[in-house]
């Protein structure tokens, strides 16, 4: 049973409902998680509804469980919030919003982030990104590893200049 449900429903298309304690928060949906979540002012149906005939089906039921769900700590687990937008136009080529925006990116992105960023400042010319080192390590990255990514960056660089 999940941890702390009051009951768990198959619902009639052979899905699963699990029942919390109620609580103030608001309804939600996750679809490419296929949840959806009701609390304050939603509503769901329970066993003995039936739909087009099928029913709902208890499969599990714990009296006393006081469990509770947090919708919000499920959305940031199961969809965070993406990397943020890209630096555009002429901030592209300013080392000091690159860097910003490199400081600004979380796991997962890190090394995607400084690498994209170091292409952009070494398109715009910039040849010191030391700025972007400590960025990257602001970040979690250590030193060696952000060196690295934007060692990378610049062998691309080169090789796009000799073609």
């Amino acid at each position: 049973m999940l941890a702390g449900a009051q009951a768990l429903v198959r619902t009639p298309s052979g899905g699963l409902h699990s029942y919390y304690e109620g609580t103030a928060q608001r309804n939600g949906k996750l679809p490419r998680h296929h949840l959806d979540f009701r609390s304050a002012g939603g509503y769901v149906l329970t066993p003995p509804s039936r739909v087009h005939g099928k029913p709902y089906e208890l499969l599990d039921h714990r009296a006393g469980a006081t469990g509770r769900l947090d919708w919000q700590a499920v959305t940031r687990l199961l969809d965070p919030p993406g990397p943020a937008a890209r630096p555009t136009g002429q901030a592209a080529g300013d080392l000091g919003r690159l860097a910003a925006w490199v400081a600004g990116q979380k796991e997962g992105n890190r090394n995607d982030g400084l690498f994209w960023a170091a292409c952009r400042a070494l398109e715009s010319g910039h040849g010191d990104l030391d700025g972007l080192v400590a960025a990257a390590v602001a970040t979690g990255l250590s030193e060696q590893e952000a060196r690295r990514t934007i060692d990378s960056a610049a062998r691309g660089a080169a090789r796009k200049a000799v073609r």
